[in-house]
């Protein structure tokens, strides 16, 4: 079944992957000549390379590889955009909803999953029900009749499972200053406006957001029985409360954070006045946490609201919440104005596309809190025997070898600068596709139509049941920076995705990033095909760790210390260097002008993701010195296709725009031309289009 829905799924995960992946530097004096000497064709743009053109692998090596797959590519519309990555996670959709098809897995968590993903797919049940499973949860706001109901409310997960409130926690994680202890974090809600400043300066954005959030919330208090006048009066309460709430959302210093928002239950007393928010935090199972991350002057604020005269204004902007919190788990009805309204006036590339029911099963099994489950699911049908995780792990010691070679070599760095990094390196966590729990769902009440249930109660039982799994986390306030929770859906590992997180000095591997080599090479991938895609990648993520960036948090992940200093474990010196070798690489890259009639490349803007291409290839090539008889040619190769792309050649404005990533043809090309191996391996010479002299070079590890 195909239905008409906005590439929510699709376009997300990819681009993120693009995006999280590549660096750029800059170049200086006397680096006039453009990359490639006019040879290069950007050959992402679709049109710009053809079958019949004769192109050497010396003069335009990402065109000439990748050629014949060109050809043969066809964009839809001019919207669209195609490569390795894009179709790599068709396949990952694919095999998510072949997780909820198998018949082999029969466990309790596989039945829970499978009555899941039938509520969201039996369209003609949910077009049945119509709104109706949205009513009782509108009733209980609609029944709060004073201020100590409404507390009882935002502390009940039973009458609350969506956790709609004025200040209502949102997630445990680390304490900004420590390496190994946790803290609440406790936020604002959503605006029906997208953000605060929505309601101190109405702009154009700010109108074009009301106006949908106005259709959209009338249209549905219509079905649920209100008149317009009385949807009116709802929409326009609310408004005035969240007008009132980001008149007090502060914006803080860095001291102000480490010192005033991080704070403890005591600490707040003065704040807090008679808001009952321990009330509302102990109801909802946080009564251990005695940690809390929070905008206090925010929290002093609401005592001058928290009372009966603004019962109904509440009342109301909980309606809304409540609404903009489930629109995506009704009828088909709703589901299609959602997303004909998520359609943006400004953005060029918002667009409607047919997608099946992979796509629509993908996003609300993650909407609906039931990530976890299908991500322990997905490791135990296609990781069951632990030979990819065996074999990822063994190539990423290996690349960490490779970086202790690397750092020590490394000229321009001080001795100093090189005990901190190597310190560093040693301390980095490395995470390759199980985290380290499961999920277990076992528990969870998840009811067919036939047997009474519905979507909304399902998603409503899903969010409960990570409620219970963070007020465990909340129970401890120790807990190790670099550990991987499953329940964690910002690090699901079904997304395709691969990335360093500096703030724990851990880089992930996810599993569904594996199905790039899948996809281009099938199960039996060989070792060069392997490294030039997932490797250099690996060794990419290894690099964030040393940019100029990731050189400011410590071996934990710190970006201040206990006292509150910012941390640099750079000399002057070597921070001098690391950035005029950067900007060496960036005024390289800034010489090319892709699109014909274009502008020139940002090289400043994608400079980061450019140096950690590169040095994630040089750490395979030095794994590559270590193996005999290695095929240089089938790594390099691996490599161009691994980045490969067809998009339009507004598609590819855009991207130079508002990417800070190369474009693909020079993420390859550039990143290769700067390795003797590279330049061997096919013979290039002066006058080549990939030739580059050593001077000129721009590598910078």
């Amino acid at each position: 079944m195909k239905r008409v829905l906005r590439r929510i799924t699709a376009s997300v995960s990819a681009v993120a992957m693009a995006a999280s992946l590549i660096s750029c530097g800059s170049a200086g004096a006397g680096l006039s000549a453009e990359p490639g000497g006019g040879k290069w064709v950007d050959s992402d743009v679709a049109g710009y390379v053809r079958a019949e053109d004769e192109i050497r692998l010396q003069d335009d090596f990402a065109a000439a590889v990748n050629q014949d797959w060109i050809a043969k590519t066809l964009l839809s519309n001019e919207n669209d955009e195609k490569g390795a990555v894009y179709e790599a996670d068709d396949l990952r959709l694919k095999r998510l909803i072949d997780v909820v098809r198998d018949e082999s897995l029969d466990s309790e968590n596989a039945r829970i999953l499978k009555a899941y993903a039938d509520l969201v797919l039996d369209w003609e049940s949910r077009n049945a029900l119509g709104v109706t499973p949205l009513e009782p949860y509108v009733e209980a706001i609609q029944n709060i009749s004073s201020v100590d109901e409404l507390t009882d409310f935002q502390a009940s997960p039973e009458m609350n499972p969506f956790n709609l409130g004025l200040l209502m926690p949102r997630g445990i994680d680390i304490k900004l200053q420590y390496p190994d202890r946790t803290t609440l974090y406790l936020n604002p809600p959503a605006y029906s406006l997208a953000n605060k400043e929505s309601y101190l300066d109405f702009d154009a954005a700010a109108l074009e957001a009301k106006e949908k959030n106005d259709e959209l919330c009338k249209y549905l208090l219509g079905r649920l029985g209100y008149t317009e006048k009385e949807a009116d009066i709802i929409l326009k309460q609310s408004y005035k409360l969240e007008a009132f709430l980001a008149r007090h959302e502060n914006d803080y210093s860095t001291s102000e954070t480490l010192n005033s928002m991080e704070t403890t239950r005591d600490k707040l007393l003065s704040f807090k006045g008679d808001y009952p928010l321990y009330e509302i935090l102990d109801g909802r199972g946080y009564d251990k946490a005695q940690s809390l991350n929070l905008d206090y002057m925010y929290l002093n604020a609401l005592n001058e609201i928290y009372n009966e005269e603004n019962l109904e204004n509440i009342k109301s902007f909980l309606i809304i919440q409540l609404i903009n919190s489930t629109k995506y788990f009704l009828d088909w009805e709703t589901f299609n104005k959602v997303m004909l309204l998520s359609l943006s006036k400004t953005d060029k590339y918002a667009e409607l596309k047919e997608l099946d029911d992979a796509d629509i099963l993908a996003e609300l099994i993650s909407m609906g809190g039931y990530q976890p489950l299908m991500d322990t699911l997905y490791l135990e049908k296609y990781f069951s025997d632990g030979k990819k995780e065996k074999e990822l792990n063994a190539l990423i010691s290996d690349l960490m070898d490779s970086y202790r070679t690397m750092i020590g070599e490394v000229e321009w760095m001080s001795d100093e600068t090189k005990t901190q990094a190597l310190d560093k390196l040693d301390n980095m966590e490395i995470k390759a596709i199980r985290p380290d729990n499961t999920a277990d769902y076992s528990g969870a009440q998840v009811a067919s139509y036939a047997d009474g249930g519905n979507l909304l109660d399902a998603v409503a039982e899903g969010k409960r049941l990570l409620l219970s799994h963070d007020n465990e986390k909340a129970s401890d306030d120790d807990f190790r920076r670099g550990y991987w929770d499953v329940y964690d859906m910002s690090c699901s590992t079904t997304t395709l995705n691969s990335y360093y997180m500096p703030a724990k000095n851990t880089f992930f591997i996810l599993a569904g990033f594996l199905n790039v080599t899948d996809n281009l090479y099938g199960e039996d991938v060989g070792y060069e095909e392997f490294l030039g895609s997932i490797g250099a990648v690996v060794g990419h993520e290894i690099s964030h760790g040393f940019d100029a960036s990731g050189t400011h948090y410590d071996k934990y992940g710190r970006a201040y210390d206990a006292d509150g200093n910012d941390i640099d474990w750079m000399t002057t010196d070597d921070r001098s260097r690391l950035d005029e070798r950067s900007n060496r690489l960036a005024s390289y890259s800034s010489l090319a002008r892709p699109v014909k009639g274009g502008s020139k490349v940002s090289g400043t803007n994608v400079m980061d993701e450019a140096i950690a291409d590169m040095a994630g290839i040089k750490a395979i090539l030095y794994l590559a010195k270590k193996k005999p008889d290695f095929d240089y040619d089938a790594f390099f190769k691996s490599y161009a296709r691994m980045w490969r792309k067809q998009c339009s050649e507004e598609r590819e404005k855009w991207d130079m725009s508002s990417d800070n990533h190369p474009l693909g043809y020079n993420r390859i090309n550039i990143s290769l031309q700067q390795y003797d191996e590279f330049i061997e391996t096919y013979d290039i010479r002066p006058g080549d289009g990939m030739y580059l002299e050593k001077e000129r070079r721009v590598n910078v590890w």
